[in-house]
């Protein structure tokens, strides 16, 4: 949860990462919601402003998530 410094709201967050590959489309759809032996983590960052599409309202983050393979 992410909390408004304007408004005081929540906002509900997902881990999300973006990974290029060499997959062909109908083997990366098939891998959609399959477990991996690596992690998306939270990494603290430099305060930096985002725009939360839904609503417009500029709020500011300290962390990213970052895709770790494991080992």
């Amino acid at each position: 949860m992410v909390r408004s410094q304007e408004t005081g709201n929540f906002y509900a967050t997902a881990k999300k990462c973006t990974i290029t590959s060499t997959l062909s489309k109908q083997f990366a759809a098939e891998m959609v919601g399959k477990q991996t032996l690596r992690r998306i983590v939270r990494r603290i960052v430099e305060a930096y402003d985002y725009l939360v599409p839904e609503t417009g309202e500029i709020v500011e983050m300290s962390h990213r998530w970052t895709y770790v393979p494991e080992g």
